[in-house]
């Protein structure tokens, strides 16, 4: 039996359901009904879905476990916990990207001084965040500084690593190796987990330190399951901290021969891992990056964000009046955007956007000290040039819980190559290029599926919005 089966079984069972009267309600014949209820068939449409719980009379919770059950039942429990992740992740990335960790205290007892024994034995979470803290800080003072980890996201969850990076003098080069999931299925507690593993280095980007992740695939339930002896290795240039994955015991070490050995050991690692995500900032002499105006350019390509991508539409008159004049070359933003003048592919965005530009002539998915602000009559004549793109490419609004995308936070997304832009609290853009293809696929599914999930507007309910308020020149404003 199916997920749907077995619930409507156990409802109709502990409701006493007639299933002849249930099954004329539904308007689907007696066999039908007994073939949904013992899973020989599944529910053709939502909507049958709805009347057998108006028949039932569910309560809303019990309507969400219906339609929940419907929904794992259709696309199988990988496809809907995945979608059901990158949906979470994207509404929730303002706090993830935010998101610190256990702040240090100010002091540990704990000096480079004390440890003068080859080894030093570490008992207890706060042992081994001292000698951590007082690794990295002696690092962070010395140019050049690097950390090399080798341990999983979730093992640094409670070490605080991120506060401490953040305050940092000094610009660490920061080296992380993870294993990756080799199957896309969900984990026990039905979670993407490459897509958690995410989740958890995010922040990291937010901190001084320039972080390259790497990884390998393997199974993840040996670092769960398994004795695995101290997985956990945090290496810098004068000393190294082991400890196991819950975060409980663990050595200390400074000496340069027992040093060695883990430093050999970790570059061979490093050599044979690949890139999780490139990631650069936007600076006044790179515009914008070439390699997401490629992957806008792929007629498969999914670009979601905030803002509708007005700037592809951009003619020349109007780049050159509010170009930023000093911009030292403004040929690499135009050859941005003529990329995604070339997208043939389905852009998705919010309409709250679409209001915050008529009213400020400010674009949300172009970074600000590129351009001044339009006036009036040319944000409405770039709004119809837009408009009518709708011809060649398929526009859409936001809808459901998607009419609170984040205003942060923009995908681009292909069959083959991706990228996720954040913007920070300091207004600074910057790109993640996703090179790992489980995660390609899960925000490509997701990404695809945004119709049947009934998170975007029709295209003709979005060519409806925006006639209207560009024929009555921003009357519904």
């Amino acid at each position: 039996m199916s997920k749907f089966s077995t619930l409507l079984d156990e409802l109709i069972q502990a409701k006493n359901i007639n299933v002849n009267n249930l099954s004329a309600y539904c308007r689907v014949d007696r066999s039908t009904m007994y073939k949904l209820i013992s899973g020989k068939r599944n529910p053709g449409s939502l909507e049958i879905v709805h009347r057998i719980a108006e028949y039932l009379h569910l309560s809303p919770s019990e309507v969400r476990e219906m339609t929940e059950a419907y929904d794992i039942t259709r696309l199988g429990d990988e496809t809907y916990y995945s979608r059901k992740d990158v949906l979470e992740f994207i509404l929730n990335v303002q706090e993830i990207q935010s998101s610190s960790g256990t702040a240090f205290p100010s002091k540990y007892n704990f000096s480079y001084s004390e440890a003068t024994e080859p080894v030093v034995s570490l008992s207890g979470r706060i042992s081994i965040l001292a000698a951590l803290q007082n690794m990295i800080l002696k690092e962070s003072s010395a140019p050049g500084g690097e950390l090399r980890i080798l341990a999983q996201p979730e093992h640094l969850e409670a070490l605080g690593l991120i506060p401490l990076l953040s305050v940092s003098h000094s610009r660490l080069s920061v080296k992380h190796v993870i294993c990756i999931n080799n199957v896309s299925f969900p984990n026990r507690y039905h979670h993407n987990y490459n897509l958690q593993c995410l989740k958890k280095i995010l922040p990291f980007y937010g901190t001084r330190c320039s972080y390259q992740p790497a990884y390998y695939y393997d199974s993840i339930a040996s670092h769960f399951n398994s004795f695995n002896f101290m997985p956990c290795v945090c290496l810098t240039s004068q000393a190294a901290v082991i400890f196991d994955s819950k975060v409980n015991t663990g050595f200390f070490f400074q000496r340069p021969d027992l040093l060695q050995p883990f430093r050999s050991q970790f570059r061979e690692i490093w050599n044979s891992s690949a890139p999780l995500m490139k990631s650069f900032k936007l600076s006044p002499d790179l515009p914008l990056p070439r390699v997401p105006a490629a992957a806008a350019s792929d007629p498969g390509t999914y670009i979601l964000g905030f803002g509708p991508c007005i700037s592809s539409c951009l003619p020349d008159d109007i780049f050159d009046k509010y170009l930023n004049k000093l911009l030292t070359d403004p040929s690499l933003l135009k050859e941005h955007l003529a990329a995604l003048s070339r997208n043939k592919g389905h852009c998705y965005f919010s309409r709250k956007s679409l209001l915050h530009f008529l009213k400020t002539g400010l674009l949300y998915e172009t970074p600000q000290k590129l351009y001044y602000p339009l006036e009036a009559d040319d944000r409405m004549r770039l709004l119809k040039k837009f408009r009518l793109s709708s011809s060649c490419r398929d526009i859409r609004m936001f809808s459901g819980a998607f009419e609170n995308f984040p205003p942060n936070f923009h995908l681009v997304i292909s069959p083959g190559t991706g990228y996720l832009m954040f913007v920070n609290r300091k207004r600074q853009y910057f790109y993640l290029i996703l090179e790992e293809q489980n995660l390609l696929r899960a925000f490509y599914d997701f990404a695809s599926s945004l119709e049947e999930s009934g998170l975007i507007f029709s295209s003709e309910e979005t060519n409806k919005f925006l006639y209207e308020i560009t024929e009555n020149e921003g009357g519904l404003f």
